[in-house]
C-alpha cells in the first residue's frame, strides 16, 4: 500500500521552532473529494500562519535579539521523497515521507507533522494523471487511474491537458446526479443501490440545526436542576462582593450548531453534514442540557466601558467563578505572544500535554472542536441506518453525548488550574489569563508618602496552591531624593503606577516605559491598598503591555547615560 497523500490541511515545522505552523499552498488547486482540501504536489510552496521566533536565525544575529521566521510563499521550494506513481498534471503528489530543506535555512528540514492526508483518489474534473480508483492500494503498473487502459494511456500522453472532453463527460452525467444532490449530498449510505430510496426517511432528510440558548438554559435548569441552582447561588453572591464591575450568566452550547456541527470550508460545504444529516434522522437536539455548560459574560453596559477595566472585570470574575470568559464569537486569532508562550510552556512541562490536542498547533475553540469532530467522523462508516434503527440512534447520540461530557470536563478544569481547560478555551481572554498573565513580573507604584513622594516595588505573581489567584510581593521601598538612585532602584522594570497628583518629571524618556495614572483617592497613600482592591486591572495592566525581558544591567545603564 502506497503513503497517504498530504492536503494544503496538512501542516509541518522544522527544527527552528517546533512552535511555528508551516503549511503548502499548491497552484494546480486540484480537490481531494474526500478532504475538500487541495492536493499538495511537488511545485507546492510553504508559509507560515505566524512568524515566531526562529531560534537558528536568531543565533546566526547573534543570539540577542529574537529573529522571526522569514519564510514564505514567494520562496520557490525542492521538495524530497514525492510520491513517485500519483502524478497530477505531470506534478508528483506529496506523501507523508515528503520533505523539504528551508529555504530560508538549509541546514533544518520541513517535514509533516500532523497531516490531513488522504488514501483514496476519487474522479476530480481536469485531472490529467489521475481520472478514478476507489483503492488506495497502488503499484509500478496499477496507480490511482485504474490501469493501464486505452483512455488513460492517451490521457497521459497529452502533455496539455483538454479540458472540454472531460467537462462533456461530467455534463452528461450530471442530470441524474442533479436530480437527487440536495438529499444524496451528505448521504452514508449506499442510497444509488436502494430500492427503498423513494421513501426512505433518512434519505431526505434535511439539514436543519438551530442554536437556541434561551432553550438550552431551559433544559439546563430543568434537566440539571441541582447545578443549576449551585451555579445561581454562587453567581449571586460573588457578583455582589464583586470590585470591578457585575456579570450575567450565558448557557454556552458546547457543541455548536452555528460554529461546529455547521462548519464549511473554503468551498461552502459543510464539513460536518453527514453528522448533521445524522443527527437531524436520529432527532438530536443540540440544545439539550448535556451539551451545556454555565459561564460568566458581559453586563448590559460592557461595551461602554473602558478597555482596561473590561478585562480587569474578566479576570477578577474568571478568579472568582473559576469558569471561561465567555463571549458570542469561538474562532478568535491568538497573538504570537501567546502563541510563543503557549509553546514555551508545553515544551518545559511535556507531562502537562492533554490527551486530546496539540499545544503546537490550537488556535482557538473551534479547531479544538473541529479535531474532535474529525474523530467522530472517521468512527462513522456507510451503512443502512433504517436498520436496526433504535439501536443506531442510541449509538450515534451516546458518542455526542459523550463528546459534550469530555469537553465540559475540561472547562471545569478551570477552576482547580486555568491551563487544564487546554485546548477547550471558548475565547481570547480565557486563553490570556491562563497563559499570559506573567508567573512573575514587577511594577514601581509612585505616590505621595508621609515623607515625599515614594517609589514602592512589587512582584505580581501567581499563588502557587491556585494559579487563579494573582498575589503582590512588596520587594523594595524607596523616597525619592536622587535620580540616579532612583533609577538603579527601579532595575528593569517598564510599568508604573502613578499617582495622578504628584508633580514629577521621570529621570528618564517616557516612551521606554508602560504607565498608568490613577487618581489620588484610589491610592490613598497606600499602595497595597490599591493593589489589594483593583488587583485584577494592575494585572491587565501589565499583561495588555507586555514588553519583551531585557538584562537589568543594560537597563540601567541605558537610562543613566541617557537621562
Amino acid at each position: 500500500m502506497g503513503s497517504k497523500l498530504l492536503t494544503e490541511a496538512s501542516f509541518f515545522n522544522c527544527a527552528g521552532n517546533p512552535a511555528i505552523q508551516i503549511y503548502g499552498k499548491d497552484h494546480l488547486q486540484i480537490i481531494a473529494s474526500d478532504k475538500a482540501a487541495h492536493i499538495l504536489t511537488d511545485k507546492s510552496r510553504c508559509g507560515v500562519i505566524a512568524p515566531l521566533t526562529c531560534a537558528i536565525l536568531t543565533a546566526k544575529a547573534g543570539g540577542m535579539t529574537p529573529v522571526p521566521c522569514e519564510l514564505n510563499e514567494a520562496m520557490p521550494v525542492s521538495w524530497i521523497d514525492a510520491d513517485t506513481i500519483v502524478k497530477i498534471k505531470g506534478n508528483a503528489a506529496l506523501s507523508e515521507k515528503s520533505y523539504c530543506k528551508c529555504p530560508v535555512c538549509p541546514e533544518s528540514n520541513i517535514t509533516p507533522v500532523y497531516t490531513d492526508s488522504i488514501s483514496v483518489l476519487t474522479p476530480v474534473q481536469a485531472i490529467a494523471d489521475i481520472s478514478s480508483g476507489k483503492s488506495d492500494s497502488r503499484s509500478e503498473d496499477n496507480d490511482c487511474s485504474g490501469g493501464d487502459t486505452k483512455e488513460n494511456r492517451k490521457s497521459s500522453s497529452d502533455a496539455s491537458v483538454k479540458e472540454e472532453p472531460v467537462k462533456q463527460k461530467a455534463e452528461e452525467t450530471e442530470p441524474d446526479d442533479k436530480e437527487d444532490d440536495a438529499f444524496s449530498k451528505y448521504c452514508r449510505c449506499d442510497y444509488k443501490n436502494c430500492n427503498e430510496r423513494s421513501t426512505c426517511e433518512y434519505y431526505s432528510t434535511q439539514i436543519n440545526i438551530v442554536n437556541d440558548s434561551a432553550k438550552l438554559s431551559n433544559n439546563f435548569k430543568k434537566d440539571r436542576s441541582n447545578e443549576w441552582n449551585e451555579y445561581i447561588a454562587k453567581h449571586n453572591e460573588k457578583n455582589a462582593g464583586s470590585s470591578e464591575g457585575g456579570w450575567r450568566i450565558a448557557a454556552h452550547h458546547i457543541i455548536s450548531g452555528n460554529q461546529v456541527l455547521l462548519m464549511k470550508d473554503s468551498d461552502g460545504n459543510l464539513l460536518y453534514g453527514d453528522i448533521v444529516k445524522l443527527a437531524v434522522y436520529f432527532g438530536y437536539d443540540v440544545n439539550n442540557a448535556f451539551n451545556c455548560i454555565l459561564l460568566p459574560t458581559n453586563e448590559n453596559n460592557f461595551g461602554q466601558r473602558e478597555p482596561l477595566t473590561k478585562i480587569a472585570n474578566a479576570y477578577e470574575v474568571m478568579g472568582l467563578m473559576g469558569r471561561q470568559w465567555h463571549v458570542g464569537g469561538h474562532e478568535y486569532t491568538l497573538s504570537a505572544d501567546t502563541l510563543n508562550t503557549l509553546a514555551d510552556y508545553y515544551a518545559k512541562n511535556p507531562d502537562q500535554y492533554p490527551t486530546r490536542g496539540n499545544p503546537l498547533f490550537f488556535k482557538n475553540y473551534k479547531t479544538a472542536m473541529k479535531e474532535e469532530m474529525d474523530k467522530l467522523q472517521a468512527g462513522i462508516r456507510d451503512q443502512c441506518w433504517k436498520k436496526n434503527y433504535k439501536y443506531k440512534r442510541e449509538k450515534f447520540i451516546s458518542k455526542l453525548n459523550r463528546l459534550s461530557r469530555d469537553v465540559e470536563s475540561r472547562l471545569l478544569a478551570f477552576e482547580n488550574s486555568p491551563r487544564k481547560s487546554f485546548p477547550f478555551f471558548v475565547s481570547k481572554i480565557a486563553v490570556e489569563y491562563a497563559y499570559n498573565i506573567p508567573s512573575t513580573s514587577k511594577l514601581i507604584v509612585l505616590f505621595r508618602g508621609k515623607k515625599g513622594i515614594t517609589a514602592k516595588k512589587y512582584r505580581i505573581e501567581r499563588y502557587v496552591k491556585n494559579d487563579l489567584q494573582i498575589i503582590f510581593n512588596e520587594k523594595g521601598e524607596l523616597l525619592l531624593t536622587d535620580d540616579n538612585e532612583f533609577i538603579r532602584f527601579c532595575d528593569n522594570i517598564m510599568y508604573f503606577i502613578i499617582d495622578s497628583s504628584l508633580d514629577y518629571q521621570l529621570p528618564f524618556s517616557p516612551s521606554e516605559i508602560d504607565s498608568y495614572v490613577v487618581k489620588n483617592a484610589d491610592i490613598a497613600a497606600d499602595p497595597e491598598d490599591y493593589l489589594q482592591t483593583h488587583s485584577n486591572e494592575a494585572v491587565a495592566f501589565v499583561q495588555q503591555n507586555s514588553r519583551q525581558y531585557q538584562p537589568a544591567a543594560k537597563i540601567i545603564s541605558h537610562r543613566l547615560r541617557n537621562r
